[in-house]
């Protein structure tokens, strides 16, 4: 009878520490379901206002072949008053160990569906590029008509978040970081880590490691929000005597040449 009963009490104990476990990751699971909600609602808040950060990006590669090398980095500047005006400009270096080794910079401007970049390159990329600005009129694209249309960046956020975290199964808060609005995610591909500011839900940083291919960081500081940008600061600036480009005849094409492709496809259905 004793055996029975000490079986039986070691049962209920293994079973209330089962449960009790379930219960415990069930309410994590919860947690981070409303943090990811959060999350959504916070980079919406974001994008409905107007701000400008530095930022600055490294790439580290860890593939066999080139052990831990630094293939890339870049700092700049973004201003940004909503999703059909911001601009970037940025100085970057491939310091290699590829032949791609060099130093440049770039200004980008996007400005009601015109998209235009004044791109600074070494002297030996001038005949392969030989143009300093280019400009695209992505009003042509079809999609251009709905991301003008209100909550268009809201639930773009939203689907392109929720996609996130299905791709990436394990997404946890992080209770090492003082800030509540830090998350680690994991898969068998990538690890990571991303920290909001508390208030403002500006990605702060973001690290992310790819099995044996490198690791990426992203970074912001100097945040501010601004009432109103100056007139012409989403204008690019065009240096006297630089050749531009316009390349939206080749987007044209490859549009034409896509729903061409697309309408024999049909007919061979």
């Amino acid at each position: 009878i004793m055996k029975f009963l000490a079986t039986l009490l070691a049962g209920m104990l293994l079973l209330s520490l089962v449960t009790s476990q379930e219960a415990i990751a069930e309410q994590e699971a919860i947690a981070e379901q409303e943090a990811i909600a959060e999350a959504i609602t916070g980079l919406s808040k974001l994008a409905a206002n107007s701000w400008e950060t530095d930022f600055a990006i490294v790439f580290i590669s860890e593939t066999p072949a080139l052990e831990s090398e630094q293939l890339f980095e870049a700092k700049g500047h973004i201003k940004y008053q909503d999703h059909l005006h911001f601009s970037l400009s940025v100085s970057f270096r491939f310091p290699g160990p590829l032949d791609l080794k060099f130093d440049g910079s770039a200004t980008a401007v996007w400005n009601s569906g015109v998209f235009s970049v004044h791109l600074r390159l070494p002297e030996e990329f001038k005949t392969a590029i030989p143009f300093e600005v280019f400009r695209f009129d992505l009003s042509v694209l079809p999609i251009f008509e709905k991301s003008v249309k209100p909550g268009f960046l809201a639930d773009f956020l939203l689907t392109q978040t929720t996609e996130f975290a299905a791709i990436i199964k394990d997404i946890h808060l992080d209770d090492s970081v003082k800030s509540p609005r830090a998350f680690t995610f994991n898969d068998a591909v990538r690890s990571g880590k991303v920290v909001f500011d508390e208030k403002t839900w500006m990605p702060l940083s973001l690290e992310v490691t790819q099995k044996e291919k490198g690791q990426f960081s992203f970074s912001t500081s100097n945040t501010k929000t601004v009432e109103a940008f100056k007139d012409g600061a989403f204008e690019l600036e065009i240096p006297e005597g630089a050749l531009v480009q316009d390349l939206t005849p080749l987007l044209e094409a490859a549009l034409l040449q896509s729903s061409i492709d697309m309408g024999e496809e049909e007919l061979n259905f």
